[in-house]
């Protein structure tokens, strides 16, 4: 049936030792009733070849090839083809095991707006799996309201992972700069109602080193403070409540103050210094309440008392201490740490 039509949207980009295996993952799927929209931005090797390759076997692919753009315009370019009334975003380098989307599709049949599943982090010349996330959630699914917002300010902000009702995001539009998830995130969780968590890897997701987080850099890290005062700007617009308002700080603590000079922190054309008190100053200036945030949450113990200390650091002008021990872990201890 029509009104039970899946999505599925695949920005392609120079990713021809992965891309077949990606849609294969999809033309496999138990779950039938889907559209492959797979959108090339004139890659330089043969990721376009194999998806029009692919297309002209299964007429569920449609492969598209447009001028070349960021991710977030891929995305937004096979939202307005899809006609499916679930949507689901799947990185062209990642892959989902076969039963996934029936899953997905069952699960969110029930009533939800967004269900979310577990993924592995997989090392792309290793192939050793780093971690598995979102499956120790603290609840199986979440009813959210103004008193307990703060619940989702630990969830995973990546659009992938997750089926969407196409009516919670179909006029919402990712940005053209780095950091495009966590924005589109901080959109759509408003209008979110229910959630639902199915506590297994349904999805492969690859660490690579050449991914855009790993060059990101300091105009990206510009880019995305000036987004989040647009976001900013946008729940003021919306009448959000005081308690929305204190999940979007959470999340800019956790992105801005830690996560951004994580990845600035071993470039050598940065002043990782003056960079931490520019951030300290962003802070003061558009997010006054910061240094006092209530993380009102179930769970999450070792993950409060970090921020919590990490705030006190920005305070004691020590920040980079953290960055220091944190970076430590993730090159040389291999642990594997997100926020």
């Amino acid at each position: 049936m029509n009104k039970d039509k899946v999505s599925v949207i695949i920005p392609v980009h120079n990713v021809e030792n992965y891309i077949e295996r990606c849609i294969k993952s999809l033309i496999n799927q138990t779950y039938k009733n889907i559209e492959i929209i797979c959108v090339d931005d004139e890659s330089s090797d043969n990721s376009g070849k194999i998806c029009d390759e692919l297309a002209s076997i299964d007429k569920r692919i449609i492969s598209y090839h447009i001028k070349p753009c960021r991710i977030g315009t891929a995305r937004n370019f096979g939202l307005k083809k899809a006609s499916g009334s679930y949507i689901l975003f799947l990185d062209s380098d990642d892959h989902i095991v076969d039963n996934a989307i029936e899953k997905l599709v069952s699960t969110i049949k029930e009533g939800y707006d967004i269900v979310c599943c577990g993924f592995d982090r997989i090392d792309e010349e290793t192939q050793k799996v780093y971690c598995t996330e979102m499956i120790n959630m603290p609840y199986d699914e979440l009813t959210l309201s103004d008193e307990n917002f703060m619940e989702v300010a630990f969830l995973n902000p990546a659009c992938w992972g997750k089926l969407f009702s196409k009516k919670i995001i179909k006029d919402i539009d990712f940005i053209e700069h780095a950091n495009e998830d966590m924005i589109y995130y901080l959109e759509f969780i408003p209008r979110v109602k229910n959630i639902k968590f199915i506590k297994e890897p349904l999805w492969h997701y690859m660490v690579k080193k050449s991914s855009g987080m790993a060059n990101f850099n300091l105009k990206n890290a510009i880019d995305f403070e000036d987004d989040l005062l647009v976001i900013k700007d946008k729940y003021i617009k919306n009448g959000y409540s005081k308690n929305i308002h204190n999940f979007l700080t959470m999340q800019v603590i956790m992105h801005n103050c830690i996560s951004v000079p994580s990845r600035l922190y071993n470039k050598k054309d940065i002043n990782i210094n003056k960079w931490l008190k520019n951030v300290k100053q962003y802070m003061n200036d558009n997010f006054s309440d910061w240094k006092n945030i209530k993380i009102k949450v179930k769970g999450r113990l070792i993950k409060k008392i970090a921020i919590h200390v990490i705030i006190v650091m920005y305070r004691l002008n020590i920040f980079k201490l953290f960055l220091c021990i944190y970076n430590f872990m993730i090159t040389k201890l291999k642990i594997d740490i997100k926020w």
